[in-house]
């Protein structure tokens, strides 16, 4: 008896420290969008231009400091744009799959722009 309730502790700690694992930060840093040949990160003048880009011709608000588009409807076509200046300038989507379980929104709007 002391076994089993043993083997179940242990599994459910295990389960937990997942869980309770902080979310990201800064202090742990992955590259969701990588060069598909050299694996090296955006450049920020490329990122900073698709985003750009990304904007132009939506209606914007502020929100907590940053710039978000207005309509989700639009939000979801300036993702796309985003994500193509991204692709034609020759990244990829690449997240790993624990960014995925903390951000399953952003993996599924950019699934499509894997190797």
């Amino acid at each position: 008896m002391k076994k089993y309730i043993f083997f179940i502790l242990i599994n459910l700690n295990g389960c937990l420290v997942w869980e309770l694992t902080p979310p990201y930060s800064s202090s742990f840093s992955e590259t969701v969008w990588v060069n598909k040949d050299t694996n090296k990160p955006i450049p920020k003048e490329i990122y900073m231009n698709c985003l750009k880009m990304s904007f132009k011709g939506f209606e914007t608000i502020n929100k907590s400091g940053l710039e978000v588009i207005k309509n989700k409807e639009d939000e979801k076509k300036s993702d796309r744009i985003y994500a193509s200046c991204l692709r034609e300038n020759g990244f990829v989507f690449n997240a790993s799959y624990k960014y995925c379980y903390k951000f399953p929104y952003i993996c599924q709007k950019y699934k499509e722009y894997r190797k």
